[in-house]
């Protein structure tokens, strides 16, 4: 996990020192570091970061971070790892680290004021873990059936996706709207005590038990679809 925040200031750090001399391309004094969070994330998604950009001028610089925590909520993989039938990351918990890098196809023209429009390449890296005594779901094999698991897992996905952003600033303020297509990896590493199948009941009536514990491994990936909204101030 340290060798992934290390990888992502080393990637980060050079890019700001180039935006350094990426001066002149505004008309009027504007600001060049912006905070923002993802209230939806953080409300409904379970993943409460931070954002930060650093934006000298037609560049942006953006990094990412937080915390996802368990909501035990079915809906829950698609935000977190897209389309998959294998786990239940509602149950899950980890943190996140996304770099962001933004082309501007504008420039402000007011010194308070400015819509602009860029287009954007994101890494997403994302580390989550389960260590639970109760029963998780870990597939759905139609029906209603699920095969249930009692599992220590840790997951890493990774991915990015490419999209086009639109950020609406006002005397410090801002909204920003962000849309993309990508693809995400995601590699399981389990250690199981016990499986089994039920009939969308969360405590299989007939299950496995597996003394010594069985080590297993799941790899899959999907096709994404990015969307985000942050709010947050400019300086």
């Amino acid at each position: 996990m340290k060798t992934i925040y290390l990888l992502s200031v080393l990637l980060f750090f050079p890019f700001i020192l180039l935006g350094q001399d990426n001066k002149g391309t505004n008309d009027y004094p504007f600001p060049k570091h912006f905070f923002s969070v993802n209230p939806l994330n953080c409300l409904l998604f379970q993943q409460v970061g931070l954002s930060y950009e650093f934006k000298p001028g037609r560049f942006g610089y953006e990094l990412t971070g937080g915390y996802i925590y368990p909501n035990h909520k079915a809906y829950s993989n698609y935000f977190i790892a897209g389309i998959t039938n294998y786990a239940s990351f509602g149950d899950y918990s980890g943190f996140f680290v996304v770099p962001q890098f933004n082309f501007y196809f504008n420039k402000p023209k007011r010194p308070n004021k400015a819509n602009l429009f860029y287009v954007s390449l994101k890494l997403v890296y994302k580390y989550l873990q389960l260590d639970s005594t109760n029963w998780t779901q870990w597939h759905h094999e139609g029906d209603n059936y699920y095969y249930y698991r009692k599992m220590i897992d840790n997951t890493n996905i990774y991915g990015g996706n490419l999209g086009f952003g639109y950020k609406l600033y006002f005397k410090h303020v801002f909204f920003d709207v962000y849309l993309g297509l990508g693809l995400l990896n995601v590699n399981h590493k389990m250690i199981i005590s016990k499986e089994g199948l039920s009939l969308g009941i969360p405590k299989p009536g007939y299950y496995k038990v597996y003394n010594p514990a069985k080590n297993d491994s799941f790899n899959n990936s999907s096709v994404t679809i990015s969307f985000a909204f942050n709010i947050g101030g400019a300086f």
